[in-house]
């Protein structure tokens, strides 16, 4: 004995019941005849091409805010770069660094030749 659920279904009521949605669907699907297949099938196509011209419209504004933050995103690091430069050092700040250091290392020698070493 075999537990298959689809033993006891009658073929006859279904196919009965899909040649009853094929007349249907030929017909238009409201029993009358003025909504025939054709006539679905032309809104559907219809509708399609109207979601295609929305995909296109939705494609061409998401290139131009693409653009907008290519922009904003150079402008930024421009900014970024900017503001590194402002931080690096001037010719007369490296200048007057060098002269310090050599005055430094100059005393340093002096006073170790003067009181470090010995006599």
């Amino acid at each position: 004995m075999t537990d298959d659920p689809l033993q006891n279904v009658d073929t006859r009521l279904l196919d009965e019941q899909g040649r009853r949605a094929l007349e249907r669907m030929v017909r238009g699907g409201r029993g009358g005849d003025g909504g025939g297949i054709e006539d679905r099938l032309a809104k559907i196509e219809q509708a399609v091409t109207d979601v295609g011209n929305a995909v296109r419209r939705v494609e061409a504004q998401l290139q131009v805010t693409e653009t907008r933050f290519e922009t904003l995103a150079k402008a930024t690091d421009l900014a970024e770069l900017k503001g590194r430069v402002s931080q690096l050092p001037t010719v007369w700040t490296m200048l007057a660094m060098i002269v310090t250091v050599v005055f430094a290392v100059f005393g340093g020698a002096i006073a170790l030749l003067r009181f470090g070493l010995p006599h």
